[in-house]
């Protein structure tokens, strides 16, 4: 997993790590503040949105590898252990998306980075 240190830096393995840090925590605020400026936009309620999506429990999660996709996307390779009944654990590995947006809908290199929550719940 990414170092403290490194987590106050705006890299996209950051966000990734901040938003499966919350939901491991149920920190439904941390995955807010850590996800796609644009995304959180359309949702009136963003942390509500992810409690009702995100209803698996994290055990354990590791970056793997920064895939970049443009200037201000990659995607960033994420192994995941998951409780998926009591006492049943399956490893899966996860591809989100996080985009650089300086506003909703304003991608830059100047903005933040966020994990966009849809890129790996649907396809």
């Amino acid at each position: 997993m990414i170092a403290d240190a490194k987590v106050a830096q705006n890299l996209p393995e950051n966000a990734v790590s901040l938003f499966f840090k919350g939901w491991k925590e149920k920190d439904w605020k941390l995955m807010a503040d850590n996800c796609q400026l644009s995304w959180a936009a359309t949702q009136e309620n963003p942390e509500l949105s992810l409690k009702g999506l995100c209803q698996v429990k994290i055990i354990s999660y590791e970056i793997l590898e920064v895939i970049p996709v443009g200037p201000v996307s990659a995607k960033v390779e994420t192994n995941l252990v998951i409780s998926i009944a009591r006492g049943i654990r399956k490893e899966i590995t996860v591809e989100p998306m996080v985009i650089c947006e300086a506003a909703p809908l304003v991608p830059s290199l100047e903005g933040c980075w966020g994990l966009n929550p849809v890129s790996f719940f649907v396809g």
